[in-house]
């Protein structure tokens, strides 16, 4: 068909940092060129590094940052970014006492180190840190930061966010979507 245009939709999807699952996801990729999977992203869960997520604890894998440095490297192996998801809902203000500070400082050195190719935010402060370390991620606005308004995404964009999530209430208001 002559000047049809040819989409291709792209999917972020959870990682469930299993070895299997990453291989069907490149199956899924070669098999099916119009629709990809081109990232996963999820988090550790481990003591010495903050265990900031918009979800519980509990319901996440129990990952290492061996575990971690690891599946990133299979991913990319298959052409799949992984974003690491920095996005707490609430961190009790940790972010803002000095420990804090540094302790979420290491923890982007060392993902910046092992592959994390971006990087879901859920706050300004945790924003301000990311640019800080001045890494190669690319930095996303999650979800969490309740982006329901052209000034608030205008926002995130000037802060240097590349991936504006909606809030969920949002995602289907086409009128704010179309601005």
């Amino acid at each position: 068909m002559k000047g049809s245009a040819i989409f291709i939709t792209y999917y972020s999807i959870p990682a469930d940092f299993k070895i299997s699952t990453a291989e069907a996801i490149h199956q899924l990729n070669t098999s099916n060129k119009y629709n990809q999977v081109s990232e996963v992203y999820g988090q550790m869960v481990q003591k010495e590094y903050p265990s900031f997520s918009g979800r519980m604890a509990q319901v996440l894998p129990n990952v290492t940052i061996t575990d971690l440095k690891s599946y990133i490297q299979i991913v990319k192996n298959y052409g799949i970014a992984f974003n690491y998801t920095l996005n707490p809902s609430c961190t009790g203000n940790v972010e803002f006492t000095r420990k804090g500070v540094e302790s979420i400082i290491e923890l982007i050195k060392v993902l910046a180190d092992i592959g994390v190719s971006s990087i879901t935010v859920s706050s300004p402060s945790i924003l301000e840190l990311v640019k800080f370390v001045d890494c190669d991620m690319e930095i996303k606005a999650s979800a969490i930061c309740n982006i329901q308004s052209l000034e608030k995404a205008q926002f995130y964009e000037r802060e240097g966010c590349k991936r504006l999530v909606l809030d969920p209430d949002s995602n289907r208001n086409f009128s704010l979507i179309r601005i």
